[in-house]
Order: C-alpha cells, then structure tokens, then sequence
C-alpha cells in the first residue's frame, strides 16, 4: 500500500503557495534564520524573473521576494546538478539590477539583491551545509577593510556602513551534504534545512515558522484544484526525471560501443604494422574481411 502523502514539496510551494500575502511569513521564518536578523517580506517583486519559464519548469524554481527595507531577495530551487550554477546566480542579481535600474535611472535606488540557492545536489567540494559570498573591498597593502564615506552613506541610506550592506549577497544551502540524524539542530536554519531535506517537522521544533510550514504544506488542506495541478506536476517531474535517466544510459551505451569500436580499430592497425594477414586479423577481430580492408584503407 502507497504511503499517504502528508507534505506538497517545496519547489511547488514556491512556485504556488509563497506567492500568497498569507504564506509570507512562512518564507519570513526560513529567511530570517538563514540571515540571523528579522526579515518582513514586502510580496512578490513585479519581474520578469518571476515569470515561469518552460525551460525551467522542473528543474529549477525561483521566487523573488521584496522586504520592507527595501532589499530584494532571490530563493531559487534548483532540483539537479549545473556546472554553471554560479553563473546563473549572477545573472539572476544582474537581472533583478538590470531592471531596477530600468524604471528610475539612478545608480543609488539600486537595492541590495540576497539570492538564496536551495540546492539538492553537492555544488563543490567543501564539508559545510551553508556557504555565503559578501563582497568588500580590503587594501592590497594593508587588508584595511574599507568603509564609506559620509557622502556614499547619504547617498544610499545612514545605516549602510560598507561596500557589503550595498553589494549582493549569496547563500548556497546543499541539502544532500546536512546530516539529518547526526547534526545538533539546536540552531533555527538547521531545524529548516532538515524539514527541507526530510519534508517533516520533529515535535521538538518549537518555531512557530515551521508550525506554519507543515500548516501550509499540508497536502490534506490543498483545494481539490490545487491537489490535482499538485499531483499533475509531480507525475510530470518524475516523467522528466526518467526521460533524463534514459538519456543518460543511452548516451552512456554509445560512449561504451564507441570506446569498444576504437579499442578494435586500434588493434586492426596495429596488427597490420606487425605484418599479421588481413585474413587473420579478421579472424581475430570476428569481422569480415571486406570490412578490415576498409579500416585499413581508410587510416
């Protein structure tokens, strides 16, 4: 008997049910723990990037998110492994720039871009769970960490102090790498990361952020339309997930007929320099005679 499902997944929370004024501080809770300061979400930012694309329909899921301080906040799902997921981290913030800058024409009204990579596949070597890019500017000579001046301050707000309260910002969360039955979840994000990884919420958890999640996620309360564009996206992320596998051992097979086909042909010319019959090489190759001949016409 199939286990009752108890949880929608993630990606397909972020790409519904995040959306909504009334799931906010669900999102609230997990970024506020990642940034270790309260975050208040705004809503959805009116972007391109928050459209729906079809070469990202499964694979790769992003929300971008407005704060009331003004920052602009991109959680992306990336379901597989990319060699070019750095890049595209930075084409994300030089998008959500790109059309900031588009709608007032002053480099100072630009926002501060957080990007939050949940990441169900190892992304580099490393031991940790949670990795963080800040930029700053240190002196070459003395590693003196630079500071703006109280010009540069007015100019973007009184409370920004260095390059990195204005600069983006990124969070890569591998979720295969956290250890869900040996890691001390005492700290919130680890709490969320094993919610993530498991889709379960341990009785322990006292965060009222992950109460909510498991509320909001809870297939049962699902609408019967969104229980069957639910269940339509899944069967289709695992119809993609096969098509994918299948793809994979076939290229995998050619690779290996491909090697065999080398390895043989190599062996041909090798034993026609040797001065063996083309008669016997066949024989040894299990290939008709008309066939080595072309082999070796052709080298």
């Amino acid at each position: 008997m199939a286990k009752e499902r108890k949880l929608v997944t993630f990606d397909w929370a972020l790409k519904r049910l995040f959306r909504s004024k009334v799931n906010y501080d669900v999102l609230e809770d997990l970024l506020s723990a990642l940034l270790k300061r309260a975050i208040k979400i705004l809503g959805p930012l009116e972007s391109e990037g928050n459209k729906e694309h079809k070469e990202d329909k499964f694979n790769r899921v992003a929300l971008i998110v407005q704060t009331t301080e003004g920052e602009k906040i991109i959680i992306e799902f990336q379901a597989s492994d990319e060699g070019d997921h750095l890049k595209r981290v930075k084409y994300g913030e030089a998008k959500v720039v790109t059309e900031s800058i588009e709608t007032r024409g002053v480099y100072a009204i630009i926002p501060k871009i957080i990007s939050v990579s949940i990441l169900f596949f190892d992304l580099g070597k490393g031991k940790d769970y949670i990795y963080k890019r800040q930029e700053d500017y240190y002196g070459v000579h003395n590693n003196e960490r630079l500071e703006l001046s109280a010009l540069e301050q007015r100019a973007y707000e009184t409370n920004k102090l260095y390059p990195s309260d204005v600069l983006p910002e990124s969070y890569l969360i591998n979720i295969p790498r956290f250890d869900e039955n040996g890691t001390d979840m005492k700290d919130h994000i680890d709490q969320w990361i094993y919610f993530l990884k498991t889709e379960e919420v341990k009785p322990e958890f006292k965060s009222k952020g992950l109460e909510r999640a498991e509320e909001v996620l809870s297939y049962m309360k699902l609408s019967p339309k969104d229980k069957s564009d639910y269940n339509a996206y899944e069967m289709a992320k695992s119809s993609q997930k096969s098509h994918l596998a299948s793809a994979r051992d076939l290229g995998e097979i050619a690779g290996e007929e491909r090697g065999i086909a080398k390895g043989i042909h190599e062996m041909i010319l090798n034993m026609h320099e040797m001065g063996i019959s083309k008669d016997l090489i066949a024989q040894s190759a299990k290939m008709p005679l008309e066939t080595v001949e072309k082999i070796l016409a052709s080298s």
